[in-house]
């Protein structure tokens, strides 16, 4: 183009133009390459200091990686109690005993061993130098520092073993191990912690970083904690066996009791020699399997004459599943104790005894001197029958001038009362006195019905001016109210128009 407008332009290109023309455009272009070889070189960088980090955190996991027990990551290192032989083990099982990779994600690559490159696609050096410090080098990005082997591998761990009444424990009375690896002296992976008569703890300082367990036995108890051991730590935690207690066991079966069987009383027992301190109970149940039972809520937990919590002390009673807390400390001794547990309908309120017949429970008691313990039971008594109507006497008593009442009895077999409400009573039908009768028989309507003395339904109020004919679904003003175990009179007026 350049010689193009020197031979068309009137003046022409002098040859300086020329070669001045020309080495401006070399220069920018020069700049140009240079500029696009300085980002390329940052790009490369900088996936490189990416990938260098996420190999740090494959070998020895990412600290930022917490919930609320504490720290959840210690890849390699943590998982196997060993140091990686090579990059290749953070991505294929080497067999070694714990691996549960890969501890790297490999996005699509058509070469799988790229993580093994930096970004110009030379190998990472991956070795442990004069120091014990454990490195990834790349010869272009520098060098990422792990951490020091001994502080990965030799950490030091110290418990301290108390009994039920406080007092420490030494290596006559008790044992203390921690879990790490598949191979032990205690067998599974299990190492023995050597007890210290200066500072009264059993000690260890060969643990490698990881979610460890600690694991303390006494006389016959066990009992476990876990630790998060991190880099170069010296992790102190302290245990409590309770070799002495026994357990508290169900007799299998809660006596049911109280108006409405809304009380049930059941048999714990306690076999060891010591007494549970309980504070809390939370207690689980369901509504009674009875007919037409209804949500129950804890309403008071006794002992004999003594309440130890009641509602009104949190102002509500409470549903299955919530624990609560004593208003006093309940000591189960050695031996048999009976709880007294109250329920109701309502969660506020006076509301009424509920039927726990047949419903399943589980206890879970708190002592503030002991493991938790939890039981599981019945509540016993007898359940209660399904409720069912069925016509009392062998006619229906004719009342009125002109016998148009028609009184009968209906029986409710169950325990449980039926209740008919706003869509109650359905397809209620009759016939018409067949010929030969009586004397110029019409069709009846019904007017009225009444039990009690109140009238539940009317032609002119319910039927908006219109009686019903046989068949007809009526809707009741209020509810009709039939109670269990009893017989109940309903009166129907009848109408021949």
């Amino acid at each position: 183009m350049i010689i193009y407008r020197a031979q068309n332009s009137q003046s022409g290109w002098t040859l300086i133009e020329l070669v001045m023309v020309i080495a401006i455009i070399g220069i920018l272009s020069a700049i140009a390459i240079r500029t696009l070889t300085g980002t390329l070189e940052n790009a490369r960088f900088n996936q490189t200091a990416k990938e260098m980090n996420n190999l740090v955190f494959g070998v020895v996991g990412n600290p930022d990686l917490i919930t609320t027990f504490g720290r959840t990551d210690y890849g390699y290192v943590g998982d196997t109690g060993a140091l990686p032989g090579s990059l290749d083990d953070l991505f294929t099982d080497n067999g070694v005993c714990g691996w549960d990779g890969p501890y790297i994600t490999i996005d699509f690559v058509e070469n799988p061993d790229d993580y093994k490159l930096d970004g110009w696609g030379v190998p990472y050096t991956f070795a442990i130098n004069a120091s014990s410090i454990m490195q990834i080098i790349s010869d272009s990005a520098g060098t990422k520092t792990i951490d020091d082997t001994t502080d990965l591998l030799y950490n030091t761990v110290q418990v301290q073993l108390f009994n039920s009444d406080g007092v420490p424990l030494d290596s006559l009375s008790g044992d203390i191990g921690i879990q790490y690896g598949c191979g032990g002296p205690l067998a599974d992976g299990w190492h023995p912690l050597s007890f210290n008569e200066s500072t009264g703890k059993f000690v260890i300082n060969t643990v490698p970083i990881g979610q460890r367990l600690v694991r303390g036995v006494a006389s016959g108890d066990t009992t476990y904690k876990t630790l998060g051991v991190v880099p170069g730590s010296n992790s102190s935690l302290e245990m409590t066996v309770y070799p002495t207690f026994g357990t508290i066991s169900s007799d299998g079966c809660g006596i049911i009791s109280g108006t409405g069987n809304y009380i049930i009383s059941e048999t714990i027992v306690n076999n060891g020699t010591p007494t549970f301190l309980i504070d809390k109970i939370s207690i689980t149940f369901e509504n009674g399997p009875c007919w037409g039972c209804e949500n129950a809520y804890l309403e008071k937990i006794m002992v004999g004459p003594l309440t130890y919590w009641d509602y009104t002390t949190v102002g509500t009673r409470v549903g299955s599943g919530t624990q609560v807390i004593l208003d006093e400390v309940l000591y189960v001794y050695n031996g048999n104790t009976t709880i007294d547990l109250y329920f109701n309908n309502s969660p506020t309120g006076s509301g009424n005894p509920v039927d726990m017949s047949g419903t399943p429970l589980i206890l879970k008691f708190y002592p503030t001197n002991a493991p938790s313990q939890q039981i599981s039971f019945v509540a016993c008594g007898t359940s209660c029958t399904i409720p069912a109507l069925t016509f009392v006497g062998g006619s229906a008593v004719l009342s009125g001038a002109d016998n148009q009442i028609v009184t009968f009895e209906v029986a409710n077999s169950g325990d449980f009362p039926l209740t008919f409400d706003a869509v109650s009573i359905l397809n209620l039908t009759w016939q018409s006195p067949g010929i030969g009768n009586c004397w110029q028989c019409e069709y009846p309507y019904l007017s009225t019905i009444e039990s009690g003395g109140q009238q539940y339904w009317s032609y002119s109020n319910e039927g908006s001016g219109t009686r019903a004919s046989s068949g007809s679904n009526l809707f009741l003003r209020s509810t009709l109210y039939i109670p269990g175990a009893s017989n109940t009179s309903i009166e129907l007026t009848f109408n021949n128009q």
